[in-house]
């Protein structure tokens, strides 16, 4: 079955011994159906429903349209599209080599590939690569707070100067109607 990332960890998806295969597409491919990424998820689907014997022991079928969640697990950057398999139980990753060109059969050799260990594997849950996430979450941790700060400052500054002219050219767009009524008028 073909799930999305969002709805699997509101389910508490806790992996069932399954590695996950991903696929990382833009949200926009999900509605023009000549578009390279519709079709790439299309393959991914086509996997996981009709070679579910095949598959479904092994496999958790997965599309995802946002990177930075996959990012997070993986401590690198990914590119968009991308084909990849993932083990929850050992952060094991394998990436499919020029994903935009994936079919059945450079799938099913991808995942033979991995099954039989010919695929590069990244990443793991060594002590050095515990220590690597610890020091990954800081690094982000304080670069999304400078930019954080960069932006609040720029707002400041711009908030600031629109005060500025506003108070400098604060005139009143219409006249006060009732300082403009006379008595003679009542």
């Amino acid at each position: 079955m073909l799930t999305e990332v969002a709805s699997m960890r509101e389910q508490g998806w806790s992996g069932g011994g399954k590695a996950l295969v991903i696929i990382l597409t833009f949200p926009s491919a999900s509605n023009a159906k000549k578009h390279p990424h519709y079709l790439m998820r299309e393959v991914l689907k086509e996997a996981a429903l009709h070679h579910r014997d095949k598959y479904h022991k092994k496999y958790q079928f997965v599309y995802m349209e946002d990177k930075a969640f996959m990012q997070e697990l993986i401590l690198t950057s990914l590119e968009i599209p991308s084909v990849l398999v993932f083990d929850p139980a050992t952060y094991f990753y394998y990436l499919m080599d020029e994903p935009e060109k994936v079919s059945q059969e450079s799938l099913e050799e991808f995942l033979k590939s991995v099954e039989e260990g010919l695929q590069q594997a990244y990443g793991g849950n060594s002590f050095f690569r515990r220590l690597y996430r610890v020091f990954y979450e800081i690094v982000t941790s304080v670069a999304e707070v400078q930019v954080y700060y960069v932006l609040l400052t720029w707002y400041k500054s711009l908030c600031m100067h629109l005060m500025r002219l506003v108070k400098e050219n604060d005139k009143p767009l219409r006249k006060d109607p009732m300082k403009e009524t006379s008595l003679e008028a009542i």
